[in-house]
């Protein structure tokens, strides 16, 4: 217990200071001599987890629409894969070149076959996998960014997650070092 007349430290069941004789203000439970509350540490552990689980949860709503968009997105995406392999079982690969934002060409048996993407525009991408149809070379698939678009989703499911576990930590952290 503080003395509040010299501000030294004394053992909780003295009645005066050691120090300088002053009659120590006994404390109830729930406040000390200037009124303030006092919280035990059970209560601020209470406390602290029921802040942790709100801004979770807040962070949580605020990523959840993200988490459903890309979710659905990757079913699509794995749909339009799984059609474009079923298509493709039988063809042979080949490199096509793109020629313009939306165009690549690929040669067979040296025949030049200009073909584009089947879903989404590849921009700056110089060269891509084409597979062709080896008894009709204008029939193709383009597929490789469809594979690279999913683990790019998956890496951001990710770093969303890892935003929502780590960032309530951290301001908890902040939190209750400023309180201190």
């Amino acid at each position: 217990m503080k003395c509040a007349n010299c501000g030294k430290e004394n053992p909780d069941t003295n009645i005066r200071c050691e120090f300088c004789g002053q009659k120590l203000q006994q404390m109830d439970n729930k406040k000390n001599i200037n009124n303030n509350v006092i919280v035990d540490e059970k209560t601020m552990n209470k406390a602290v987890k029921k802040l942790k689980m709100v801004i979770t949860t807040i962070i949580l709503i605020v990523l959840m629409p993200f988490f459903v968009i890309e979710f659905f997105t990757i079913i699509n995406y794995s749909k339009e894969l799984k059609s474009e392999d079923i298509q493709s079982k039988n063809y042979i690969k080949t490199v096509g070149i793109q020629i313009s934002e939306d165009k690549y060409e690929y040669t067979v048996d040296g025949v030049t076959y200009t073909g584009s993407p089947n879903l989404l525009g590849r921009k700056n991408e110089k060269t891509t996998t084409v597979k062709y149809n080896p008894d009709n070379p204008e029939e193709y698939v383009m597929s490789d960014f469809w594979k690279k678009s999913i683990a790019f989703i998956i890496l951001v499911i990710f770093i969303e997650l890892f935003i929502a576990i780590v960032v309530p930590m951290l301001l908890l952290k902040t939190m209750t070092r400023s309180k201190k």
